[in-house]
């Protein structure tokens, strides 16, 4: 059976003062089920990481990007993504990416792979989160990670 992993990430929106300002959400593979909300509980989204597994050959499933995690207010907080039986190998956690003090997350953008008639799917293989400044922060430019 040909698995994927993660096939959507759906970042929920809030002003400085913490009103709810809608949703953005990444290119969607086919498949899969939405996970329940995971809020930060102070402040917003600073940085995150993946958990990707490598090709794997042409005789094991690829799925890309496994899992992923993210951190609120500069580490004081992590939420962790999906952790469900994986019922292919373990991939291998990347570094963090953080946004610089005075900005937070502010946008997303995913690789998507079309699904394959007659190979291997794996839906979302690259994710980019995107960095600007908060209120009151002296810079106005965005970061990319």
């Amino acid at each position: 059976m040909d698995e994927t992993a993660i096939n959507a990430i759906k970042l929920y929106c809030s002003t400085e003062e913490h009103h709810d300002d809608g949703y953005i959400t990444s290119a969607t593979g086919p498949e899969g089920t939405w996970y329940g909300m995971r809020v930060c509980s102070s402040e917003f989204l600073t940085g995150f990481r993946g958990k990707v597994l490598e090709y794997q050959g042409i005789f094991t499933d690829d799925v890309a990007v496994q899992d992923f995690e993210v951190e609120c207010n500069f580490g004081e907080e992590i939420i962790g993504g999906i952790d469900v039986e994986a019922k292919f190998n373990e991939g291998e956690w990347s570094t963090w990416a953080v946004c610089s003090l005075g900005r937070a997350v502010c946008g997303l953008q995913t690789r998507v792979e079309a699904p394959q008639l007659l190979d291997d799917d794996t839906a979302i293989t690259d994710i980019n989160f995107f960095c600007c400044a908060r209120s009151g922060s002296p810079n106005s430019t965005m970061e990319m990670y």
